[in-house]
């Protein structure tokens, strides 16, 4: 009887084993054809900006942008997003603070830290950091948010945004590139991804150009 039980059950994992291989390819597969898709971009023109971002992503309407577009398609209204902005450098630094007295990015990022903390609900700035982007200086501000609702009603339970703002001088104003995604999303996207070993947010940060 126990060599009958062994002889199935041996026959058993020979027969499991082409169901595993079948599962582990579809999902290099999917990841392959995903990866593809992520590569496929439009660039656009705003202000004094321009940025490439997933074709399969919609423009959208965004206060205080020049540009936004989202992924509607992974998680609808907190789906991955990039914008871009101009601010003014008094806005930042002060009234009282005379333009490029000695200001630094730093000081700006601050600023806007600041002023983003007045806009969006739990705001905490995570991290900060001096980066150069396409030849130039630049400081990018990692950070996390609390927007709407699971469910879309005040009863729902807050979806925790990441996103990071990276901030260049552009001459009388600075230019600010945020990308975002909710929090599930955001670490894969801002890592590299399998099996092109690309992360989504520095294809779209490297693409930014200033004028």
């Amino acid at each position: 009887m126990t060599g009958k039980t062994e002889r199935l059950r041996g026959r058993f994992h020979e027969a499991e084993w082409p169901i595993w291989a079948m599962v582990i390819i579809a999902l290099l597969l999917g990841l392959l054809v995903e990866s593809i898709d992520l590569n496929r971009s439009r660039t656009v023109q705003a202000g004094n900006a321009q940025v490439s971002y997933p074709a399969d992503w919609s423009r959208t309407r965004e206060e205080g942008t020049l540009f936004a577009a989202t992924d509607i398609s992974r998680g609808g209204g907190f789906g991955p997003r990039v914008s871009m902005r101009e601010v003014p450098k008094d806005q930042l630094l002060g009234a009282g603070t005379k333009v490029g007295a000695g200001a630094t990015l730093f000081d700006a990022a601050t600023g806007w830290s600041i002023t983003r903390s007045s806009q969006l609900s739990a705001f905490r700035v995570l991290d900060t950091q001096s980066l150069r982007v396409n030849g130039r200086d630049a400081q990018a501000v990692d950070y996390a948010y609390a927007s709407g609702s699971t469910e879309g009603s005040a009863g729902g339970a807050p979806v925790i945004i990441r996103a990071r703002d990276v901030m260049v001088d552009g001459g009388q104003n600075y230019e600010i590139l945020t990308f975002a995604a909710n929090s599930a999303d955001y670490a894969r996207l801002s890592g590299k991804q399998f099996p092109l070993f690309r992360d989504l947010q520095g294809r779209i940060t490297d693409s930014w150009r200033i004028k």
